[in-house]
This record gives structure tokens, sequence and C-alpha cells, in this order.
């Protein structure tokens, strides 16, 4: 499985969150109001423990989205916070016992 894993969820999440539910928000809202409803909205779908950390991924992917027009940027983004995530235990054992 390797990371070939943070980045199909980085995909299918982005797809979803940004791709559709986002997208369909900006429609109705503001981008502020918008962004923030999509991070509000996709935060819970993650462990409750990184409801802080998943939230400002999903406002900055949401900006990120919004900026570029494409969601290869906010893919790449939600990836890059997914290896780390999954990296984390080995560099840093100390926090993870």
């Amino acid at each position: 499985m390797g990371l070939a894993a943070p980045l199909g969820v980085a995909v299918d999440h982005k797809y979803i969150f940004c791709g559709l539910v986002f997208q369909g928000l900006k429609r109705t809202f503001p981008l502020a109001i918008a962004s923030f409803a999509s991070a509000l909205i996709f935060a819970p779908v993650h462990p409750q423990m990184s409801f802080a950390p998943v939230f400002a991924l999903g406002l900055g992917t949401a900006f990120l989205f919004n900026k570029t027009k494409t969601l290869s940027a906010s893919i790449a983004t939600h990836a890059i916070y997914n290896v780390i995530v999954v990296l984390s235990p080995m560099f840093w054992p100390q926090f993870f016992c």
C-alpha cells in the first residue's frame, strides 16, 4: 500500500469536497462562507483529534482551488499533508506511544 493510499485518498477527498461540495456552495454563498462551510463539512470525516488541522487544510485547499481553478494543487497539498501524517510516527515516535 505504501504511499499510494495518501494520494488516492487525497484525490477522492478533493474531488468530493472541492470539486463538488465547495463549488456547489460557491454558487450560492460568497467565497469565504463557501470555503468555511466546505471545510466544516470536510473536517468531521476525519479522526476527531485531527479536526483543527484538517479544518485548516480544508480552508486552504478550497482557497487554493478557487485561485487555480484546478484540483491538482489542492490534491497535491492534501497528499503532502497525508504523507506527513503517515510518516510522522516513524520520525517522532515519542509522540505516538
